[in-house]
């Protein structure tokens, strides 16, 4: 009985992995939905990046609440006079990140622009999140001079102002 009731099973699951089949038209219309999804992706995130480049705000328009948070810095990059910076954080959700900019540091070396990154609004949950913000760095440069972003003690990049 119990070899019966295997050959049963076994056949009826061949059976029914054979019987779906797509037709040929709507196989061409995933197909067409997958090629448009596939080329419209990467301008799509191009444009994102553009669109998502906020202000960078001064330490004076600024002032820091009980529960932000600093963030920890993954990666900075530059896009132009955009700052592309990857970071985590903890919290219940997504928060909204800022960078504030604090004085102007000359050395030896050149001009440093220290910068804040602060996260507000993700609550007090310990989950670790990651994402990506986007900053315009215009007005933040010394002429033709290279200047030296710290963010966060943490990370640094040298611009220049195009």
């Amino acid at each position: 009985m119990k070899r019966f009731s295997l050959i049963f099973a076994l056949l009826a699951i061949g059976i029914g992995c054979k019987s779906h089949k797509t037709s040929p038209e709507v196989e061409e219309i995933e197909l067409g939905l997958k090629l448009e999804e596939r080329d419209s992706k990467p301008v799509k995130k191009e444009e994102e990046k553009e669109s998502q480049c906020t202000k960078v705000l001064d330490a004076s328009d600024f002032s820091m609440d009980n529960e932000d948070q600093y963030a920890g810095l993954i990666k900075l990059e530059l896009r132009d006079n955009c700052l592309e910076v990857k970071y985590q954080f903890s919290g219940c959700q997504m928060g909204q990140a800022f960078l504030i900019k604090q004085p102007v540091v000359q050395n030896k070396m050149g001009f440093t622009q220290n910068l804040k990154m602060v996260i507000r609004g993700a609550g007090p949950c310990e989950m670790l999140m990651e994402t990506t913000a986007y900053f315009d760095l215009q007005g933040l440069g010394q002429g033709p001079e290279v200047v030296n972003l710290r963010v966060n003690d943490q990370l640094e990049i040298d611009y220049r102002e195009n």
